[in-house]
């Protein structure tokens, strides 16, 4: 059996906490992608809280059926189902933040997929980060319903770790793919998933 940690060096005011989350694990699932950038458009249309019409620049690469992602200054929405008319992208449903007014500046990614699955009654720890941008990251159980779903700032990681007294979020459920999204347009990143599971 091995160990897998999380280091945590905290400075606030004048205290400093510099301390190691160690749990024992017997397997052990994690993976890494590049996240391609997202495209830079505006809301020309907002229908309702959930639907309206991101119009893009030419040669966006989204089609009909994709689904993305949608990020704004102060708010995101994930797992949107998008239908392309030429540059007009029409974005409905989804879950997450309700559209912002129209006109705002947005970004609409399509979502990557990275292979992960495991049994989230097994899960004994959970770290996942996006380095050089702030990303949409989001675990899928296998009929694609999103089971833990986070928009995490560039460089600031999400994580959870067995008995620190906060619910297992994975618990009762199995997780089947992992999806994220870059929410920059002029820079590529990278997301990494990192997932310590009692039993193989």
């Amino acid at each position: 059996m091995s160990a897998g940690t999380i280091h945590i060096v905290a400075q606030v005011g004048d205290v400093t906490i510099d301390q190691t989350i160690e749990r024992d694990y017997e397997g052990t699932r994690g993976d890494q992608g590049t996240l391609p950038v997202g495209q830079a458009g505006t809301l020309s249309t907002r229908t309702d809280d959930d639907t309206g019409v991101a119009t893009l620049s030419t040669g966006h690469g989204i089609i009909t059926g994709d689904d993305v992602d949608v990020f704004w200054d102060e708010g995101s929405r994930y797992g949107m189902g998008a239908t392309v008319d030429g540059n007009a992208v029409t974005l409905e449903a989804g879950n997450g933040d309700v559209f912002p007014t129209e006109d705002t500046a947005i970004v609409v990614t399509k979502r990557k997929p990275i292979a992960l699955a495991f049994d989230g009654d097994n899960l004994k720890m959970l770290v996942i980060g996006c380095k050089e941008v702030r990303c949409r990251i989001s675990l899928e159980s296998s009929a694609g319903a999103d089971l833990l779903s986070r928009d995490l700032p560039a460089g600031e990681p999400w994580f959870w770790a067995a008995d620190m007294g906060v619910t297992n979020p994975l618990a009762g459920v199995d997780v089947a793919s992992f999806q994220a999204a870059n929410a920059d347009s002029a820079t590529a990143g990278t997301v990494k998933i990192g997932a310590k599971i009692d039993s193989m």
